[in-house]
């Protein structure tokens, strides 16, 4: 056989090398077994998701049974009952509804008018505030937004019309329908109601949420009476209640309406009670006594 042939058939060593780096080593290429890196500890991903669980649990929980009623009592607390009566009084004053009339007035010239007259109602908005402020007509606080409005007008033109214009439109029109609005409203029922029983020494929002409100009675029909328990659980934080699914189950499965409160909170509560505080009688017609 001839150096050439013999080259042909077994080939050079370079060639053989180089399809073996190619390939690779046929154990370590084609096996389906996982590496060292690739295992995990077992109960890992069950630890992970336990942990997610309690804490979406503690999140909801401080949403919907701390924070969310937080907000609602400050909103109908009895504080809000006298500081917006004597806010009302205040602002249906002669001084109060024409600067209220000059803002709306100024708002409308700012958004529609001519760019000439911005730097004219920045000056009339500035020295109103001031005005407001050494007279005290207002609320501190209205007068002194008033008085940056009208800074920032003088100083910023271009960025503050927009702002300043949308700004007095708003406020003069609210104040302007003050009047009206404490006029309508003595008439209600429910200032009739409130005027004639007062407003002290009855349950305010804290104790008609606790006790009245569609969270009591879910709660009570959530810890008392099974399917609404099964409904309202966690599987995988071992039937624990969820906030979440108790604040949305269905009032209608878990109450019966009592009415709405007039006195005590400033705004109407709806009042439920829970089946288990509900007893219904059921007799024939006419056979009752009258006290």
């Amino acid at each position: 056989m001839s150096p050439g042939e013999l080259h042909s058939v077994v080939g050079d060593h370079e060639d053989v090398v180089a399809v073996e780096h190619s390939v690779g080593p046929v154990t370590s290429g084609g096996s389906d077994q996982p590496t060292l890196g690739s295992i995990d500890a077992p109960g890992d991903s069950d630890r992970s998701a336990d942990v997610t669980a309690v804490v979406r649990r503690a999140v909801a929980r401080v949403w919907w049974w701390v924070l969310l009623p937080l907000g609602r009592s400050v909103v109908s607390s009895s504080v809000w009952a006298g500081l917006s009566q004597r806010t009302a009084r205040m602002l249906s004053r002669g001084l109060a509804q024409l600067v209220a009339a000059l803002w709306l007035v100024l708002g409308l010239v700012v958004l529609c008018g001519p760019a000439v007259m911005v730097t004219v109602v920045g000056g009339m908005v500035a020295g109103t505030a001031v005005l407001l402020l050494w007279r005290r007509a207002v609320p501190v606080g209205l007068a002194a937004v008033a008085l940056a409005l009208g800074a920032g007008l003088l100083a910023l033109p271009e960025v503050m019309v927009a702002v300043t214009g949308g700004v007095l439109t708003l406020v003069g029109a609210v104040v302007l329908a003050v009047p009206p609005a404490r006029a309508v409203y003595a008439h209600s029922e429910r200032a009739r109601v409130r005027s004639a029983y007062g407003v002290d020494g009855w349950a305010g929002w804290w104790d008609l949420h606790r006790q009245l409100s569609p969270h009591a009675v879910r709660l009570a029909a959530a810890a008392t009476r099974p399917s609404v328990t099964a409904e309202a659980s966690q599987l995988r934080a071992g039937g624990a209640l969820a906030p979440g699914l108790v604040e949305r189950l269905a009032v209608r499965r878990c109450e019966t309406w009592l009415g709405r409160s007039v006195v005590g909170p400033v705004i109407g509560t709806e009042c439920y009670a829970a089946h288990r505080d509900v007893v219904g009688l059921v007799a024939p017609p006419q056979t009752g006594r009258r006290r």
